[in-house]
């Protein structure tokens, strides 16, 4: 038998009901299964420009349950300075894959599933344009912001960028600006940021979402 099942634990939870909360919060989200995501692009403007690299991993806790990455051939010329920023050269998005059908296949990846991205409002952004223009489908998943929520319950970083979070947590960030690799390393925030909301009692997905604005 679970030990949160016996007479002994109850007894403990009436003494203790931090312990309830604990439990709650432990099964409302760290047993949720979320998509990481994160993408690459050639500039800031959804509109006016184009994402080249696109990654998401499915998890439940830690445990990885499928990953999704692709670089995409645009067909024109990328920036000098996001070659520089990322890595990612003309050769590389020239041998990428369609547009279109990374999109499509995107969307079959994340189902209705939560999303979670740092600064989400600008992965979304992207994500939500091109989806639309290439797939004619909607991306209204719900989607939880590791950028918003750290602003709001860590205080005292010098900035909030994925990488100052990451090393608050104590989280190796060997390589950023690859779209696989921000994913690594928001999944690992994430798990980090699941444990500073338990603390502040916030059990569910639904509560999450209302604080983080």
């Amino acid at each position: 038998m679970n030990f949160t099942e016996t007479e002994e634990y109850k007894k403990l939870v009436e003494k203790y009901p931090l312990l309830r909360r604990a439990k709650e919060c432990e099964a409302g989200l760290k047993k949720e299964t979320y998509i990481i995501v994160d993408t690459e692009t050639t500039g800031l403007d959804p509109i006016q420009n184009e994402i080249i690299e696109v990654a998401a991993l499915k998890i439940k806790g830690d445990e990885i349950l499928d990953s999704f990455h692709h670089l995409i051939n645009i067909h024109k010329p990328i920036p000098k300075e996001i070659e520089r920023l990322t890595g990612i050269s003309q050769d590389m998005v020239d041998d990428g894959d369609d547009k279109n059908l990374v999109l499509e296949e995107f969307v079959q990846f994340v189902g209705d599933t939560t999303l979670v991205a740092h600064n989400a409002d600008f992965d979304l952004g992207f994500l939500k344009n091109h989806v639309k223009l290439a797939a004619n489908k909607e991306v209204n998943n719900r989607a939880l912001c590791t950028l918003k929520l750290s602003r709001k319950f860590i205080h005292g970083l010098v900035n909030y960028k994925l990488m100052t979070v990451a090393d608050h947590f104590k989280v190796p960030t060997p390589t950023l600006h690859r779209a696989m690799a921000d994913v690594e390393i928001t999944h690992q925030v994430w798990m980090h940021m699941i444990e500073v909301l338990q603390g502040k009692g916030y059990s569910t997905i639904e509560k999450v979402l209302s604080t983080q604005g």
